[in-house]
Order: structure tokens, then sequence, then C-alpha cells
């Protein structure tokens, strides 16, 4: 097995299912606007709290296609940042039915296929999903070199700020504006109907997975009375006149250059609002899916976590045979695990020899002086990766996954 030189992303609660939605056909929805994509991933994982890993040289050749495309799009008056979100968006229209429904009276096989779509669609978010996380590098660094040519010291800090500050209203900041609206315009008779239209344009909110729950018209309610309980007034016209101004301001800043590099700086502004808009395309991909999964658990008497145990083949097994994963491995995955890509193929191994031996052949385990096996993750991707670098003990792999901190 090639060793591939791993870089620590992130640490948080995940799970096997999980993993293989986001990961393991990445590549291809990537190549579809860059010249490279990510296939390789390696995720140490105890319980719902894990360890992913990109490879190194992966990252940057994403990173460095990103920046090519960026030049490209800034050239030929193209906007391919606006190409992902539609590609994911037309993607995520083929699951709008998915809460209208009655997935208990379909047979398996219509299940299956349901399945198949849904995963299909969260593919389709691949794109915005991983190109973003690359731009602090590559994209950053020219769009800052462009910058300094207009701007110097103190007035630089300014107009940085202004071009990795998203112009337009966020789906989170549209969010508080129009709960706010409901707030100003208040009619007793108006408010179930207008947080019902809440309730359907923000579904997304809250749905990390499909194992989360979207929010009830009376967390709706709350959401209300929290701010009405707060100093409220005078908020909209504030969000509506800070809006006004951060698209002024961005237009002022960019007067100094060539119209290339106006529009380079423009693609570098949708980047950066491409980080929080696509939370809310993925989260409505599982806010769709959480019906379709309901249905599959309770069809077949497992619960959200031991779901999480199973990869998309093993659910695709469980709705073509009905037969699960073992208790017995479903136990072990719950409790301690090694997922990875590598190459085209991946793997889940639960078994603790395995897993030492796949950590020792990724250079992923070092001897110290007092000759106890460690795991190192070393910060692979400057001013990406939030958080610290983790040394996990092997002394017994249980007890060192469960010693991983965030």
């Amino acid at each position: 097995m090639a060793t591939i030189n791993w870089g620590q992303s992130y640490t948080r609660p995940f799970s096997i299912h999980k993993l293989d939605v986001y990961f393991l056909n990445a590549r291809l929805p990537l190549l579809r606007f860059f010249n490279h994509g990510i296939g390789n991933v390696f995720a140490v994982g105890s319980g719902r709290e894990v360890t992913i890993y990109f490879d190194n040289q992966e990252f940057h050749r994403l990173g460095h296609s990103v920046l090519q495309r960026t030049l490209q799009d800034a050239r030929r008056n193209k906007n391919h940042v606006y190409d992902m979100k539609q590609f994911a968006k037309r993607a995520n229209s083929k699951l709008t039915k998915f809460n209208l429904i009655d997935f208990s009276k379909h047979s398996s096989k219509d299940l299956l296929q349901y399945f198949n779509t849904f995963a299909s669609t969260v593919h389709a978010s691949c794109p915005i999903i991983f190109a973003p996380i690359t731009i602090e590098n590559e994209l950053f660094n020219h769009a800052k070199i462009i910058v300094q040519k207009g701007y110097q010291k103190k007035m630089f800090t300014l107009a940085w700020d202004t071009v990795v500050t998203p112009r337009f209203a966020t789906p989170v900041t549209q969010l508080e504006t129009d709960l706010h609206t409901i707030l100003e315009n208040y009619k007793p008779t108006a408010v179930g109907q207008n947080l019902r239209k809440i309730q359907r344009r923000y579904n997304w909110f809250n749905m990390r997975f499909i194992d989360s729950k979207p929010f009830s018209i009376s967390q709706w309610e709350k959401q209300i009375d929290e701010i009405g309980h707060g100093n409220w007034k005078g908020k909209l016209a504030e969000f509506r006149r800070k809006q006004r101004q951060r698209q002024k301001r961005f237009g002022e800043i960019l007067k100094p250059f060539s119209p290339p590099e106006r529009r380079f700086l423009t693609l570098v502004n949708d980047y950066s609002a491409l980080r929080h808009e696509r939370d809310a395309v993925r989260g409505s991909s599982y806010y769709y899916g959480c019906f379709l999964y309901r249905e599959i658990m309770r069809r077949y008497k497992i619960t959200a976590h031991e779901l999480g145990t199973f990869t998309m083949d093993d659910v695709r097994t469980l709705l073509r045979t009905g037969q699960p994963l073992p208790r017995q491995e479903v136990r072990r995955r719950r409790t301690e695990f090694i997922y990875s890509i590598m190459h085209g193929t991946r793997t889940v191994r639960t078994d603790y020899p395995q897993m030492r031996e796949a950590l020792q052949d990724q250079g992923l385990v070092k001897e110290t002086s007092h000759t106890q096996k460690t795991i190192r993750g070393m910060t692979a991707f400057p001013g990406i990766v939030r958080g610290r670098a983790r040394v996990i003990s092997l002394n017994r792999l249980s007890e060192s996954l469960h010693a991983v901190q965030r």
C-alpha cells in the first residue's frame, strides 16, 4: 500500500456513513469544473468523534486548479462559482418531493432507487463543498497581490476585508432579516402563515446530516420570541443599510483595477460567500433525504446511530437483501474505526491489528523516546485548519482514539 502524505483537516462529530456520502465519489464531480479532484481520505474514528486527513498533494493540486479556473473565468468573463451552485441546485431539485412521498407504501426496490437519487444529489454538491476549502492558499495569495497594487498599509487591510466579505446577504443573514421583517410587521393573524413560509424556505436550517431534525413551527416561534425580547427595533433598517453599504464599498474598492482584475476579485468574493451558501444547499438535501432514511430505519428496525456505521454499499445490500450489518460489526464500528479511500479503494477497518498496520503503513505512527507508539497529526493547510495538532497514543487503540481532543 503506497504511503500518502497526509495532513490533518479537522476533528468533529462524523460517522462512517457520512464519510462515505461525502467522500466516496467526490473526485468526479470536482473534475467537471477543475483539472484535479479529491479522492484520497484517511479518517480515524472514536465513536462519533472523527479526525479526517486529506492527501496534501491532492489538496494543493485542487487549490492550484481553483486559482487557474478563476483566472480563466476572469479573462473570459465567466463564473464557474455560479455554475457549481446551479449544478448542485439542479441535482437537489430531484429530492424536493421526498417530503410528500409515503415511503412506507413503496417496495425496498423503490427505496433503493430513491437512495441512489439521494446519493447522486449529494455528490453533485462536492464542488461547492470542497473547492472553497482550498481558497485561503493559492487563490487568496494571488488576490492579495492584486489588491496590494491599489492599496497599501491600513488601506490594504480595509480593501482586503471588503474583498473577502460577502457583498450580498448570505442565507443566515437573510434568515435574520426575514425574522426581523415578521416582527416589525407583526400581525397576530398572519404569524402562523409567515412562519410556515420561513419553515419551507429555510428547511435546511439545523440539518447537519440525515439524522438531524428540521425546525418545527414552535421552534421558529421561539426564535421570534427571543428576538422580540431583545433590542430589535430599528435592526431591520440597519441590516438593509449595512447591506447597501457593503455592495457600494465593494464597487468602490474595485475601481483602481483593470476589468480582468475586477472580475477576478469578484469571483474571490463569490468564493467567500460560497463557504456560507453551501450549508444551505447540502442542508436542503439532508432535509429531503431524512424522510427516506426514516422509512429505512423503521422498516429494518435500526437506529440512526446504527445506520451511521453503514457504508452506502451496506445500505444498498440492506435494501436488496434485507440483511443488515452483523451486530458485532456495528458495535465495533460504533466504538472505533479507520475509514480510508486510497487510489479509488474504500476500506473500513475495525480490527485493532489491521488499524495499527494501516497507521504504520501511512507513516502516521511514530516511535517516541519511551518506545510508545503515537500518531501525530500535522497542520497541512495553513490558514484553513481550525484546531491544534493531535497526538494519539497507540498503547491501546481504543483508549487512544477516545483521547483525541477537539
